[in-house]
């Protein structure tokens, strides 16, 4: 083997790298990961879309997740109401009502507000219970109107001020109460009041 100036085996050397490095080259892939946002109904059992059937057990849309037990009966006997969304305050308001459970709606149901201005103007807050139960009607009418709280399709929560929130029903002129405020504290929505 004849080499210039010794360069043969270097070029040799060369060129079995160059192809050694094309074969290793021609095993690679470029891969590229998308994803892909689930459709909105695609955590309901039995929905079809572009992956096929959903299993029931599969993961869900967020609303739809099991919460937190929203009313723990604790070993002492009391009893603590959780409401993380205005749906669940409005079960507690109308749980409450019906159990005749005076005490409890006024103190975890009814907000700190709406209790320290009962209190300014010389009233008892659990007034506001008793009030609730004379003007049952307008409350299930306007409950009715936005059955799944903030989740009612056209409802929004509208702030109204600080940790004050808004419902508002629109649509019927003939009903007496059309919104509820509510007040979010310490990690639950509270009741403010109820308007035209």
């Amino acid at each position: 083997m004849r080499t210039l100036h010794g360069h043969r085996p270097f070029v040799l050397t060369l060129i079995t790298a160059g192809l050694g490095a094309a074969v290793l080259c021609a095993g690679c892939q470029e891969t590229r990961v998308i994803h892909k946002r689930k459709p909105i109904l695609s955590g309901l059992p039995g929905s079809v879309g572009g992956g096929g059937e959903v299993v029931p057990g599969a993961s869900r849309p967020e609303i739809l997740q099991p919460v937190e037990q929203i009313r723990v009966n604790n070993p002492d006997g009391t009893v603590t109401l959780r409401s993380p969304t205005v749906r669940d305050l409005m079960r507690h308001i109308l749980q409450t009502l019906s159990s005749d459970e005076r005490d409890l709606f006024t103190e975890q149901v009814l907000s700190k507000i709406t209790r320290q201005e009962f209190f300014e103007r010389g009233y008892d807050p659990a007034t506001t219970f008793d009030e609730l139960i004379r003007r049952r009607s307008d409350l299930r009418r306007l409950f009715q109107a936005m059955p799944a709280g903030e989740f009612t399709p056209g409802i929004l929560l509208e702030p109204v001020g600080r940790n004050v929130f808004r419902l508002r029903a629109e649509g019927d002129e003939s009903m007496n109460w059309k919104y509820m405020d509510v007040v979010f504290e310490s990690g639950d929505f509270k009741l403010r009041w109820f308007g035209r």
